[in-house]
């Protein structure tokens, strides 16, 4: 799709396109939708019945508008005005972990909760999720951080030579606060680059994880999903959802949220 992406930005503006799962996707997988909403699409259908990544990100697209199920498409994709598609910004969002509040006990995949143990070690992960851009991606050295990369890249410069689509995931954790789901403080801050096309924040995607760490990883405690263009800055009280996006009645993460320019 990379290679395609102007043509096909293009076309969106004059007819509507739909995006489906293959039915080969045996296992009702989901891809991630903001893929091909970066592309146009309008319709970007997905598997309902599957709580993964592309669900959480489709949730929390039509969460901006109390989820009545359309949203405006970004500027860059609506106007013929070439030069907002060539514009390229590179930044870093800054996270500081606080604090958890009355984290839950795990839940397997059904929702039930485990009951074979009753004290936490939570471990925070954010990671920002960034769509198809029609640039290479920004991949700034990350040596001596804790930012990793999926799909993993050996570029280790912004602007260097990478064989990899820009569609990618950056993301970084906290350490683990032994014996304490109740009131876990970490003060930990992360540094997490992106990079955006036009200003369009709204495509990308931030996550948040808080994770037990003797848990299976497909199986977060409590998540926090939102567009880029939705979250709000500085100190912030976060909603803590289960997989099906059921928010939990107490459990909060606090947190302070920056953005600045990459130099």
């Amino acid at each position: 799709m990379k290679l395609n992406m102007t043509d096909l930005i293009k076309h969106n503006r004059t007819h509507v396109v739909r995006i489906y799962p293959a039915g080969m996707r045996l296992k009702s997988s989901n891809y991630e939708p903001h893929r091909y909403w970066a592309a146009g699409a309008h319709l970007v259908a997905i598997n309902w019945q599957t709580c993964d990544l592309g669900y959480m990100i489709n949730y929390a697209m039509f969460q901006r508008n109390g989820g009545c199920g359309m949203v405006l498409k970004p500027e860059p994709l609506r106007i013929k005005d070439k030069q907002s598609l060539g514009t390229r910004t590179n930044h870093l969002l800054d996270v500081t972990i606080v604090s958890a509040q009355q984290l839950p006990r795990p839940k397997d995949s059904g929702g039930r909760e485990k009951m074979g143990r009753s004290i936490l070690d939570p471990v925070v992960q954010v990671s920002v999720h960034v769509p198809d851009w029609t640039t290479e991606p920004f991949l700034p050295d990350t040596q001596g951080t804790t930012v990793s990369y999926s799909p993993a890249t050996n570029a280790s410069r912004a602007g260097g030579p990478s064989d990899v689509s820009s569609a990618r995931s950056a993301s970084a954790k906290t350490k683990v606060v032994m014996d304490n789901g109740f009131n876990p403080v970490w003060e930990e801050e992360l540094c997490i680059p992106f990079d955006l096309v036009g200003g369009m924040k709204d495509l990308v995607f931030v996550r948040f994880e808080v994770r037990d760490k003797s848990e299976d990883s497909d199986n977060p405690i409590g998540v926090y999903v939102t567009s880029l263009g939705s979250l709000q800055l500085g100190y912030r009280h976060l909603p803590l959802h289960d997989q099906q996006m059921s928010q939990y009645l107490f459990s909060t993460l606090f947190v302070k949220v920056g953005i600045r320019d990459a130099k």
